[in-house]
């Protein structure tokens, strides 16, 4: 089945550009959410740019990207980014804004302050709607990643299946898809995985 080193290097360049790429996407959709948070104005200045640059087809800002970050892996990188911050950041934010009253009010009658009521209160409520939003991203970075080797990459999978389509390789084109399945499968089970060791005090949907 195809030349299985040769598969392998190019499976190791996507798998490294989905996990930078939704590394530095959720921290990004984080720390927009708490911005937004803590100062709610910036959610206006901020939001609708945001809303605009995840709109944005992928087709039309890589050779953008790549005219600006050079060759490698940051135009791929920074498309993941873009296509992985907007759920994270929507969910986590509604989640850190979903409080049950009664709980916030009782904070308030204990005089909690705004660093506790965060940190015990509204940081853990907001955690499954994080998950829901990490999950959502984790499920397309590999294929973003992909469609971003196929507009423009010497390197990845969808260099591959590229290749493998116009020299007419078909068993190479079946593996190069099999294993972008399998790496796809295995971020949404990595991401359910680590919701079900952060949040242990509710019930997760089986896989």
């Amino acid at each position: 089945m195809g030349d299985l080193p040769n598969l392998w290097n190019h499976s190791a360049v996507t798998l490294q550009e989905a996990l930078i790429g939704l590394a530095v996407g959720t921290g990004m959709g984080m720390a927009l959410a708490l911005l937004f948070l803590f100062w709610p104005l910036s959610e206006e200045l901020i939001y609708p740019g945001a809303v605009v640059l995840r709109s944005l087809p992928f087709v039309a800002i890589a050779p953008i990207l790549i005219l600006a970050l050079g060759g490698g892996i940051w135009p791929k990188v920074t498309v993941v980014v873009i296509a992985s911050f907007f759920a994270i950041m929507v969910n986590f934010l509604r989640g850190l804004r979903t409080i049950d009253k009664e709980l916030l009010a009782l904070f308030r009658v204990m005089n909690a302050s705004k660093w506790q009521t965060f940190a015990q209160l509204r940081l853990p409520y907001s955690l499954p709607f994080f998950f829901k939003g990490f999950e959502v991203s984790a499920s397309s970075a590999v294929v973003v990643a992909i469609v971003g080797e196929v507009l423009a990459s010497d390197r990845g999978l969808g260099y591959l299946i590229l290749v493998s389509k116009y020299d007419f390789k078909m068993e190479d084109l079946y593996a190069d898809m099999i294993v972008a399945a399998v790496l796809s499968l295995a971020f949404v089970a990595g991401a359910k995985l680590l919701e079900r060791l952060v949040i242990r005090w509710e019930e997760t949907t089986p896989w």
